[in-house]
C-alpha cells in the first residue's frame, strides 16, 4: 500500500472511515513510522482545532455551593459530592467499581479537593454533554 493521504489520516483520527477503510490504514501504520507520525500530527492538530472551535462541554460549577457532578467515564458514570458532615466538608466519590471519601475543613477545600481527585483518577477524562452538575440521583 502507498502511503495515505493526509485527508485519510484526518478521517482516521475523526473516526469517520468505514470499518474496512479503517483497518486497511491501521495495518500499513502499523509498519510504517512515518505514517504513524503523520497520524499523531493530524491527532493532535484535530484536538487543538476543537478545543479552539469547538470547545468541549465543560461544567462549570458554582464555587459558593457544594459540587455535585457527574462524570461519563469508560468505567462508567463516577459521581462526585461534597456535603456538609457536622462542622468538616465530606468529599464522596463513587461509581460501579469506586467508592470512597475525604474530609476537609472548608466547603471551597472540599470542591477543590473533589475536582482535583478525580482529575488525578481520570487524567485521560474529557467531559462530554452526558458530564453535568447537579445530576439526577443515581438508581
Amino acid at each position: 500500500m502507498a502511503h495515505p493521504a493526509d485527508k485519510a489520516l484526518e478521517s482516521l483520527a475523526r473516526g469517520t472511515l468505514t470499518t474496512a477503510q479503517s483497518l486497511r490504514l491501521q495495518t500499513h501504520i502499523f509498519h510504517c513510522p512515518e505514517c504513524l507520525q503523520r497520524l499523531v500530527r493530524a491527532e493532535v492538530l484535530l484536538m487543538l482545532e476543537e478545543a479552539v472551535l469547538e470547545p468541549r462541554h465543560l461544567p462549570r460549577p458554582d464555587r459558593r455551593r457544594p459540587l455535585f457532578i457527574r462524570h461519563d467515564t469508560a468505567d462508567g458514570f463516577i459521581y462526585s459530592r461534597v456535603k456538609k458532615r457536622g462542622k468538616k466538608w465530606l468529599v464522596v466519590h463513587w461509581g460501579e467499581q469506586l467508592d470512597g471519601q475525604w474530609e476537609c475543613s472548608t466547603m471551597r477545600e472540599a470542591n477543590e479537593h473533589a475536582m482535583a481527585a478525580f482529575a488525578q483518577m481520570f487524567p485521560e477524562h474529557r467531559c462530554t454533554e452526558r458530564c453535568c452538575l447537579n445530576p439526577p440521583a443515581p438508581e
